[in-house]
């Protein structure tokens, strides 16, 4: 029997199937992401399952071809630090793909349900808008699910050096990583990090500082430069709620025993108080730290 495959279907099903393979990736590799660049990545992947529309390549050859179009695609996705840290990317989105891809090919042996085609490595579902909707809300409960599950297997509390520079000026503080501090970026998902005003204050110019120092001073008149950094950061804790004011650093460096890692773009909220007695000067998502 004949599959039509309808190319606006196919490309806008790998799309989104694409997307939510990479946010897998960057949650379960805890790499920081922005939604643009994974949505570019995610068009990329989408473009390579026109290759469905081929005539059979061969399995070898299938497979060297998404190999080149999955580093490409983590590429276009991800600020990879390292090639080291490149190739951990690489291998967990590969794997991610792997196993969709197996369990894609289970349902198509198993089941064959109509509407669904694969050739040369790439997949069509022949699927409506309202069911892309449905699966898409489902897609992002299970990713939550999935997240969840394996931050109970984060690193325990462990304190890290953590170099933070704006602008050529650079500072370093201690930092706690703390499974219980999930504060991320509300547009980006970027993990954040918390530190103690302080601790950062020689890295804010004069005209910035009063809209770090309390909230209510947040309606300061920024300078250009800044206006592109700040950023208001909602938060929850045991009975209290309310908003951090935050920026956006260049790069920050956390000093791992094995490794430096760093991080470009992430951003650093601050607080008016102090979060310890003095054995840490700032609160780190595990997030940031790399798949080990």
């Amino acid at each position: 029997m004949t599959q039509t495959i309808y190319v606006d279907i196919l490309f806008a099903v790998n799309l989104f199937m694409n997307f939510f393979l990479l946010l897998v990736t960057a949650r379960l590799a805890h790499q920081p992401y922005k939604r643009l660049r994974l949505l570019a990545g995610a068009a990329l992947g989408a473009l390579f399952s026109f290759v469905i529309l081929l005539p059979e390549l061969g399995i070898l050859f299938s497979i060297a071809t998404k190999a080149v179009f999955s580093a490409l695609i983590v590429l276009a996705s991800f600020h990879a630090a390292s090639f080291k840290r490149f190739l951990k990317l690489y291998a967990c989105f590969f794997t991610v793909n792997f196993a969709f891809a197996g369990i894609a090919f289970a349902l198509w042996l198993f089941v064959a349900p109509p509407g669904l085609a694969m050739g040369n490595g790439a997949f069509y579902f022949d699927i409506s808008p309202l069911l892309l909707v449905v699966t898409a809300a489902a897609a992002y409960l299970l990713l939550s699910l999935f997240h969840r599950f394996f931050q109970k297997g984060a690193p325990p509390k462990s304190i890290y050096d953590l170099t933070v520079t704006v602008e050529g000026r650079s500072v370093t503080l201690r930092t706690l990583a703390d499974t219980g501090n999930s504060l991320t970026e509300s547009f980006t998902g970027s993990p954040v990090v918390l530190a103690e005003y302080q601790s950062v204050r020689e890295l804010l110019p004069d005209p910035v500082r009063p809209a770090f120092q309390n909230a209510s001073a947040a309606c300061v008149r920024l300078p250009e430069a800044w206006q592109r950094r700040y950023r208001v950061i909602p938060y929850k804790s045991v009975g209290a709620n309310g908003l951090l004011p935050s920026f956006k650093a260049d790069e920050i460096v956390i000093h791992t025993k094995e490794e430096p890692v760093t991080v470009q773009g992430a951003f650093v909220a601050v607080s008016d108080t102090n979060l310890s007695s003095g054995e840490y000067r700032g609160l780190m998502n595990p997030q940031l730290l790399p798949m080990k």
